[in-house]
C-alpha cells in the first residue's frame, strides 16, 4: 500500500513538471478505449452481416441449420449443466424468433485407442476415436443389432470408466471387430498413461434418414474416417 501511495506521489510531481507526458498518456488511453469499443463494433457488425447474408441465401426456405459451438469443456456434468443453461439463455434471448427445434449435441476430444488387460479387445493399431452423444439419436437412427444403450457411466474398482454405446454399420463392418458385445479401450491421457476408458458397444446403427437435417450433412460418425478418426 505504501509503495503504490509512493508511485502515485511521484507520478503527480511528474506530470506537473511534464505537461507533454500528460497529454501523451491521456491520447494513449483514448486511442486504446476507442480501439477497443470499434473493436467490439466491428465484430458484432460482421455478426450480423453474417447472420443475414445467410438468411438472404437460404432459398428454399425449408430450414436453415446453425451449429453454437463451445470448444475446450470439460466433461463434468456440473460444468455441462451451467453451460447448457448459459447457451440456452443466450439462444432464447437472440435467436428466439429464429428458432424451430435444437438438439444437444457432445464429443468428447480425440482419444488414443489402447490394447486392454492382456492385450483384450479390438487391437485398433494406430486409430483414435472419440465419445459423442446427441439428443434425440435413438428418434433419427435405426437400431441394425444389439440395444441401445442404457444407465449412465460406471468405474470399476481399478479405476477404469465404462460406457455403453452404439457404433455404425460402416464401423462394425470393416473387420475391426468392433461389432455388438465388443470392447475398446482408450487412452484420454495418452498411450503411456494407466487411465482407460472402456467402451462397451452394445448396437450398431444406422441413420434412418441420411437427409435429414437433423445430421447437418454429416454422417461422419457413423463410419470410419480416412484420416483414421473413427
Amino acid at each position: 500500500m505504501k509503495s503504490f501511495r509512493l508511485m502515485a506521489w511521484l507520478a503527480v510531481r511528474r506530470l506537473r513538471v511534464s505537461p507533454g507526458l500528460l497529454l501523451a498518456s491521456s491520447l494513449g488511453v483514448l486511442l486504446a478505449v476507442t480501439m477497443v469499443a470499434a473493436t467490439v463494433i466491428h465484430s458484432n457488425t460482421i455478426a450480423q452481416a453474417g447472420l443475414s447474408y445467410a438468411l438472404g441465401r437460404n432459398i428454399s426456405q425449408d430450414a436453415l441449420n446453425f451449429h453454437i459451438l463451445v470448444p475446450e469443456r470439460p466433461l463434468g456434468a456440473a460444468d455441462y449443466a451451467r453451460l447448457n443453461t448459459s447457451v440456452s439463455g443466450s439462444i432464447e434471448s437472440h435467436l428466439g424468433w429464429l428458432q424451430e427445434s435444437g438438439h444437444r449435441l457432445g464429443r468428447s476430444p480425440v482419444f488414443s485407442s489402447t490394447p486392454g488387460p492382456e492385450g483384450s479387445g479390438p487391437m485398433l493399431v494406430g486409430a483414435d476415436g472419440y465419445i459423442y452423444f446427441q439428443e434425440a439419436f435413438q428418434e433419427h437412427a435405426r437400431l441394425v443389432d444389439g440395444r441401445w444403450p442404457e444407465g449412465v457411466a460406471s468405474e470399476d474398482a481399478e479405476g477404469a470408466l465404462h460406457v455403453e454405446a452404439v457404433v455404425g454399420l460402416d464401423v462394425a463392418s470393416r473387420g475391426l471387430r468392433l461389432g455388438t458385445g465388443s470392447k475398446a479401450f482408450l487412452a484420454p491421457l495418452g498411450p503411456g498413461a494407466d487411465d482407460r476408458i472402456v467402451v462397451e458397444v452394445v448396437g450398431v446403427v444406422e441413420p434412418s434418414n441420411p437427409e435429414d437435417h437433423y445430421w447437418f450433412g454429416d454422417l461422419s460418425r457413423f463410419r470410419v474416417e480416412t484420416d483414421g478418426v473413427s
